[in-house]
């Protein structure tokens, strides 16, 4: 399968840092965009976890929520469903294998926090 070409209004940019930096840079980020809606992919279900607790541990100011495959069904498609309703700010993590295939509306920010493994994977 051939993979779809990326949206021509799509702005993509890398930000590189250090690993001890990533959790603050996030932090930011979210908190810099706080009334936006904002889905950050994280390669392992350990990780979408870790970040969930950790960002609200540090109370950046939106909802936040996680989807990844350790989650029941039901519980993945509430996530989904409440996420995609939202018009206004909020934060999802999740991780792209939880997500692949799943269109959400009006997502203003996409963040892949680490590089992904498969370049098709990513767009």
């Amino acid at each position: 399968a051939t993979a779809a070409p990326t949206p021509a209004a799509l702005a993509q940019r890398l930000v590189v840092c250090a690993l001890e930096d990533k959790l603050d840079l996030l932090y930011a980020f979210v908190r810099a965009h706080v009334a936006s809606k904002t889905l950050v992919f994280v390669s392992t279900c350990a990780q979408a976890r870790f970040l969930l607790e950790a960002l609200r541990g540090a109370r950046p100011g939106a909802p936040l929520a996680a989807l990844h495959g350790k989650q029941s069904q039901a519980k993945r498609v509430a996530v989904f469903r409440a996420f995609a309703a939202r018009s206004g700010g909020a934060v999802l993590v999740a991780t792209d294998v939880a997500a692949r295939g799943l269109d959400v509306p009006d997502v203003d920010w996409v963040v892949q926090l680490d590089a992904p493994e498969d370049a098709d994977a990513y767009v």
